[in-house]
C-alpha cells in the first residue's frame, strides 16, 4: 500500500470503519465525547477521528504510532 501510494512507511494509513461500533473495536479505551458526537453527526463523510490504537491495528498500518486515524 505504501509503495502504491508513494508514501514513506512511517506515514500512517487511515483505517476505514463502518460505524461507531467499528471505531470502538480498534480504539484503546473510550473516545472523547466530542469525537464520538462528531463521528455520529458526520460519518459517513470526510471526517477523520484520531484515537489511541489497541493491538488490532498492526504497527505497520499505524506507521509505528500509538494512535490510529479513522
Amino acid at each position: 500500500m505504501y509503495e502504491a501510494k508513494g508514501r514513506p512507511s512511517d506515514n500512517p494509513l487511515i483505517v476505514h470503519v463502518l460505524d461507531i461500533r467499528g471505531l470502538e473495536s480498534v480504539v484503546a479505551g473510550a473516545m472523547p465525547k466530542t469525537a464520538r458526537v462528531l463521528a455520529e453527526k458526520f460519518w459517513p463523510g470526510p471526517l477523520t477521528v484520531i484515537g489511541a490504537s489497541n493491538d488490532t491495528i498492526p504497527l505497520l498500518v499505524r506507521g509505528s504510532m500509538p494512535t490510529v486515524a479513522l
